[in-house]
């Protein structure tokens, strides 16, 4: 039977949790069945799971099927994490309308560095976000030069910028996605690369751990001023 012949929420109603003391004993049982079952963390630290599953009425559990086959062989170990997680996760809630209970669609992230590394209460933990060494401002400054070196007259533009700061604090893995083009497009990241001042990565409960970061940029063309500004701001820091 398909989930489509069900009667079935995409979500729990606000103010209704689909575990048992919400989120925090959600990651608390998670915490201790990594433990109990000695489940190591994955090589790669930044690797993540997005979980999707159908709380039915009676409480009960069932997986709802990814499509998504790229993101989960780049996240395999992850994914793999899930299946041994979630079985042994007991507390469910069904949705409620009224007086009934309803299946309910529930969607939470598998962190396995997280869950390895966390304090038995995720409230405990510690984390600081990556810096770079010389300031933000000083980092924002190499960007602009690089902006402001690939900009043309008379155009809008938007376009993003991706990239990890590994455990070492160094920049790699930069993508650039939007308005420009493919040639423009790796002349950015070849000039990207050529930011030799590294980052203090983010540290979690004393690890260093891999991190991504976002950036958008926009070129406005302002006639009345007969000059581009490219603006910039910091996501996800």
């Amino acid at each position: 039977m398909s989930y489509a012949q069900l009667e079935v929420l995409a979500g729990h109603p606000r103010g209704q949790s689909f575990y048992v003391g919400g989120i925090n004993a959600l990651q608390k049982d998670m915490i201790q069945i990594v433990k109990n079952k000695e489940l190591l963390p994955c090589a790669r630290t930044d690797e993540k799971y997005h979980v999707k599953i159908l709380i039915n009425a009676d409480a009960t559990i069932k997986y709802v099927k990814d499509f998504d086959t790229v993101n989960i062989n780049k996240n395999k170990c992850a994914f793999d994490y899930s299946r041994k997680i979630i079985p042994a996760l007991k507390r469910w809630i069904p949705a409620r309308e009224g007086d009934k209970y309803i299946g309910a669609i529930a969607e939470f992230e598998i962190d396995p560095f997280f869950l390895y590394y966390s304090k038995e209460d995720p409230k405990d933990n510690k984390s600081t976000g990556p810096m770079f060494k010389k300031g933000i401002k000083n980092f924002t400054y190499e960007m602009r030069k690089i902006a402001e070196k690939h900009a043309h007259k008379n155009e809008d533009k938007v376009s993003f910028i991706t990239f990890c700061i590994n455990e070492e604090g160094v920049m790699v893995d930069f993508n650039v996605e939007g308005d420009y083009s493919e040639s423009e497009k790796k002349n950015i990241i070849n000039d990207l690369y050529k930011i030799k001042d590294t980052w203090e990565p983010r540290i979690f409960n004393g690890i260093p751990v891999r991190s991504t970061i976002k950036q958008v940029l926009r070129q406005k063309f302002a006639p009345e001023l007969e000059k581009d500004y490219i603006d910039f701001y910091k996501q996800n820091l």
